[in-house]
């Protein structure tokens, strides 16, 4: 199965609004990359779908004006859905 994904990036920490489209095992690799870091942020939809299907954030992350989180980790916490 293909996703849309948009994620904090590995290299930086700080997340990317820039979508992708990879199979689920590129995904999950990313997630758990992110969770073994115990920060980092996760949009999920399918590629069929305009609206985000799915959030997972690891830890607080600061967010924006909007709400958007910055990928800037605040307190660590637990993996949690949105």
């Amino acid at each position: 199965m293909t996703v849309t994904w948009a994620a904090t990036a590995l290299e930086s920490g700080e997340y990317s609004a820039v979508e992708r489209d990879s199979d689920v095992e590129e995904l999950a690799d990313h997630f758990n990359q992110l969770r073994s870091r115990d920060q980092g942020y996760i949009e999920v939809r399918l590629p069929v779908s305009e609206f985000l299907d799915h959030g997972i954030c690891c830890g607080a992350t600061v967010s924006d004006e909007q709400g958007r989180p910055t990928g800037v980790p605040g307190e660590p916490g637990d993996w949690c859905e949105l």
